[in-house]
């Protein structure tokens, strides 16, 4: 194996140069995109608290079609 000659290290260094950027920008997207799903996870838990606290407070009702007097009475 024949050494590498100066003009091919550059492109080399380059190239591991131009690697690190991109996953530099990667990690920080990553952390981006890992901050959007939690405030989304937040965001359904409590939507389906709600939703559950919505189901019980009908049930609780439980309004039946001869609960309510005709409006003639």
């Amino acid at each position: 194996m024949r050494p590498m000659s100066t003009s091919e290290k550059s492109t080399g260094d380059e190239r591991i140069r131009n690697l690190e950027v991109r996953l530099s920008y990667q990690d920080k997207m990553l952390s981006e995109l890992d901050d959007v799903v939690q405030g989304f996870s937040i965001r359904v838990e409590r939507l389906e608290r709600k939703l559950s606290d919505l189901r019980e407070s009908m049930n609780s009702q439980e309004i039946g079609p001869g609960d309510d007097q005709p409006p003639h009475y």
